[in-house]
């Protein structure tokens, strides 16, 4: 049981807490195209008969996220959370480690999601909603690890701050402490990581509406918030993930189409570098570190600079496949060799136990960051006929980050 004293929680033995549908298994069911309309019925049945079903609530939370309804998703988790701020997700094996999750309100972006991570694993999660100007509930059940899984957002940023003063002495082994998550940002991650040897980081700046029109407009040169920074540019609005809303600007007055299309009040900007490998193609690498150890999760290939796995054509070319495959075959032989000190740098400075890169390769060897992220998506989910090497490279990397569980919580019984 929980000890009172360091985290003001008393325990609870959690059986009446409210009890999810895998979260996992939703998200299977989307990826594969099968229609969530059934849950979706049978959980607004479940409401009409109980209305304070929880559970129900959170369930249709997530599946109308499915379906783009963003809006209706998270004001049927705002009344979740008026009910209950844990939730479990039981494991379906007998004597399963116990993991409690801290997370955010918001959509499926805000948290690292370890659900695809432990689908089908000797695991019960344990997940513990941490709301902005609310104290942490007064008890939560015991359990055998924690894990901060609220990522890098402008919306959490204070709570983050705040739980690293709450869970500075948690009594039961904790990853992922709160405040390194911070670093993350895009505008912090290049300082943390400047100047370490085989990294490149581009500087990146976050500025507002009027910065980037006074760029645009010729009243202001870029270098003023960007020093030795020249066109061309990456431009992002801050909060974006998944590339939305990511854009290339060649020249200073293509900022004015940039701050057209997008109304949000502040960028992320950087200078563009061009990663191309020798054939022409931009070759991006999603690699997890568990415990500082990288795995390879994928490899996109593409003839656009703008790489996404989704949009790169790996479905239709099986050259593009068969390299990916050489790429998980000869990543500890070849690619870990060749960046060694990168690598090792990486998980020195960003003193997470778990987060996840997107890189490239320059053209002079260096290992080119994207972003580092702690609620990037790794999964297992594509179809085994187009990707039969996927799976069992995933099952490594699960595997990993399920040990790393394991040898937590057996040093915390000690």
């Amino acid at each position: 049981m929980i000890p009172a004293g360091p985290s003001d929680v008393e325990p609870t033995d959690g059986g009446d807490i409210p009890a999810l549908t895998s979260p996992a298994e939703l998200m299977a069911l989307a990826f594969q195209g099968i229609d969530l309309k059934p849950l979706i019925l049978d959980r607004l049945d479940r409401l009409a008969r109980q209305p304070l079903d929880a559970a129900a609530l959170m369930d249709l939370s997530l599946a109308f996220q499915f379906y783009g309804r963003r809006t209706e998703a998270l004001a049927y988790q705002r009344s979740a959370l008026t009910l209950s701020r844990i939730y479990k997700v039981l494991s379906q094996r007998s004597n399963p480690l116990r993991l409690l999750m801290f997370v955010a309100a918001g959509d499926l972006t805000v948290n690292t999601p370890i659900e695809l991570i432990l689908r089908g694993r000797n695991v019960t999660l344990i997940k513990v909603f941490v709301l902005p100007g609310e104290a942490l509930p007064s008890a939560v059940p015991d359990h055998d690890v924690a894990f901060t899984a609220i990522s890098e957002f402008d919306e959490t940023r204070d709570l983050l701050d705040w739980l690293g003063d709450k869970l500075a002495r948690w009594p039961r082994p904790l990853l992922n402490q709160p405040r390194p998550i911070l670093e993350l940002a895009r505008d912090r991650l290049f300082r943390l990581l400047e100047g370490a040897p085989g990294l490149r980081v581009p500087p990146t700046a976050r500025l507002g509406r009027d910065d980037l029109a006074s760029v645009a407009e010729g009243r202001a040169d870029l270098a003023d918030y960007l020093p030795g920074a020249a066109f061309p540019i990456i431009v992002r609005p801050v909060g974006s993930h998944g590339g939305k809303g990511l854009v290339r600007i060649d020249e200073p007055s293509g900022l004015g189409a940039c701050l057209e299309n997008e109304p949000g009040p502040s960028f992320y900007v950087a200078p563009f570098v061009d990663y191309r490998s020798r054939d022409g193609l931009y070759r991006k690498y999603r690699i997890a570190f568990i415990e500082g150890g990288p795995f390879l999760c994928h490899l996109a290939i593409s003839a656009d600079w703008l790489v996404h796995y989704m949009n790169s054509g790996m479905d239709q070319d099986p050259a593009k496949r068969a390299e990916e495959t050489r790429a998980i075959d000869e990543f500890e032989g070849g690619f870990m060799i060749r960046h060694d000190q990168a690598l090792r740098s990486l998980a020195a400075r960003i003193r997470l136990d778990y987060f996840v890169i997107d890189c490239g390769e320059t053209g002079d060897g260096a290992l080119l960051i994207f972003e580092a992220d702690n609620a990037a998506a790794i999964h297992d989910l594509d179809l085994p006929e187009l990707y039969p090497y996927r799976r069992p490279q995933m099952r490594r990397v699960f595997d990993a980050f399920e040990a790393m569980l394991w040898t937590k919580a057996l040093e915390g019984a000690r």
